[in-house]
């Protein structure tokens, strides 16, 4: 509605207001912010221009209104028909998660094969590593640049290949093609030499000429393996090329020195065999070192292992002998309460059995032989023999307490007794005293000893 409005107002102008071209009235509602009332002029704008930059602006600067992808597929077609590897990619990065992008991939390699040289497929590589196009343009760019490589023939060349590729198909063929240039150029010297002198002398002048070139190739060969064996940095890809090539030419001047058989006759070739055969038992002797040191220290670790083992099981043992010993302990400590409680009761008894022996012989009167030791343990008893009818032992003991050994029918009337009676108390005190004088009688005066014991024996038979 806006945009009519706008339109109208527009028309109702004079023709010299409105003398300005549709593009500038379509930047004029861009820099509004009117988008959405531009879009369509924006389209028909495109049309009339029909090229890639047009479309492409109208998809970049409206992608939200832009969503049948009109624009976009029209920017597409236009960056298609150029043909032009850097317009493809141009598009690419309107949207750069499009699946059109895959395709457009496409259509650049194929331009790149037209072109089809090693910095065309080196470039291709470089921008498009994960593209599955890739790895034909590096196949491609490596027969390429191998085939370079030999037009040059050059011993740098060759190695300059492996160093690039280290990988490649034709590594392989440079790494040989460079030991054959350094072999013949070797050749070519030996040939050259000027030993002008006749038979033994020509030989020996050839010997000592092709010594000081065997010399000199070891001692080349030798300074490209220390450099070889020099310290990389991390991530150094200059300092790892560096490496790589002099490994290359340290292994090539000693292939030439060894394999040639230029040199079987020099003294340097000797020496270096004497070397070689030294060294290579020097590093046998440091192999089996190691081999016996890796040998110790997996029979320590397997010591360590059954000692531990071993303490472990040990360990077990001796907590299963203590628990053994605890179970044995607390079964003797057990019994010993035991047998302490039943010898216990066993000796309460014999004292509660004294008790009762002692008081039978009260009850019954029974003093034997009217001896010292029957008084006393009749005068220390307070117990007499009564016989009860419905009274407690209880009742009768506290009175017995009260009135002493004598109890009169009044008293045993007020317990309940069925019938009174007196203890003869005295009557048993008289009977071991009549003993204990006849028996000391006897022992005083043995003369009268049958008098005493007549006597005793009528104070026994008393009635009291």
């Amino acid at each position: 509605m806006r945009f009519y409005l706008i339109i109208c107002f527009l028309f109702s102008l004079s023709p010299s207001v409105i003398a300005f071209t549709q593009e500038d009235f379509l930047r004029s509602l861009e820099k509004m912010g009117e988008w959405q009332t531009a879009y369509p002029l924006a389209l028909q704008w495109a049309q009339q221009k029909n090229s890639y930059e047009a479309w492409r602006d109208v998809a970049l600067k409206y992608q939200q209104f832009d969503k049948d992808g009109m624009a976009y597929l029209q920017a597409w077609q236009r960056a298609y028909q150029r043909g032009d590897i850097e317009s493809i990619k141009n598009f690419m990065s309107l949207r750069p998660q499009a699946e059109l992008n895959l395709h457009a991939i496409h259509v650049i390699y194929q331009l790149t094969e037209k072109v089809g040289t090693t910095t065309a497929y080196r470039e291709f590589v470089e921008q498009f590593p994960g593209a599955i196009q890739s790895i034909d343009a590096l196949l491609k760019m490596q027969r390429l640049f191998f085939e370079e490589v030999k037009q040059e023939n050059t011993t740098d060349a060759y190695d300059a290949f492996v160093v690039f590729f280290p990988y490649a198909e034709q590594a392989p063929s440079a790494i040989q093609a460079g030991y054959d240039l350094e072999k013949q150029a070797i050749e070519q010297q030996i040939r050259t030499l000027d030993c002008r002198k006749e038979g033994e002398e020509k030989r020996l002048c050839e010997t000592a000429a092709k010594d000081r070139i065997a010399r000199q190739l070891l001692n080349e060969a030798r300074m490209a393996e220390i450099e070889a064996n020099k310290p990389v940095s991390e991530n150094d890809k200059e300092s790892e090329a560096r490496k790589i090539r002099f490994s290359l030419i340290s292994a090539r001047k000693y292939s030439v020195l060894l394999n040639s058989g230029l040199f079987n006759d020099t003294q340097v070739l000797t020496e270096k065999l004497d070397r070689d055969e030294r060294l290579a038992f020097q590093n046998q002797l440091l192999k089996k070192q190691d081999e016996v040191k890796h040998a110790i220290d997996d029979m320590k670790i397997a010591v360590v292992a059954a000692i531990k083992e071993q303490t472990e099981i040990l360990g077990g043992k001796l907590d299963t002998l203590d628990k053994s010993i605890k179970s044995v302990e607390q079964a003797i400590i057990a019994h010993h309460q035991q047998m302490e409680a039943q010898l216990s009761k066993i000796h309460q008894s014999i004292e509660r059995g004294n008790a009762t022996l002692a008081e039978l012989q009260l009850e019954q009167g029974d003093v034997p032989n009217g001896s010292l030791w029957s008084l006393g343990e009749f005068l220390v008893s307070q117990t007499a023999k009564i016989t009860l009818g419905s009274v407690t032992p209880i009742a009768v003991a506290g009175l017995i307490e009260q009135n002493g050994s004598s109890l009169s029918a009044k008293d045993i009337g007020n317990i309940g007794l069925t019938r009174s009676f007196n203890l003869p108390r005295k009557g048993i005190i008289l009977k071991s005293v009549c003993g204990i004088g006849a028996t000391a009688g006897c022992v005083a005066l043995p003369i009268f000893c049958p008098i005493i014991g007549i006597a005793g024996t009528i104070c026994r038979m008393l009635p009291f």
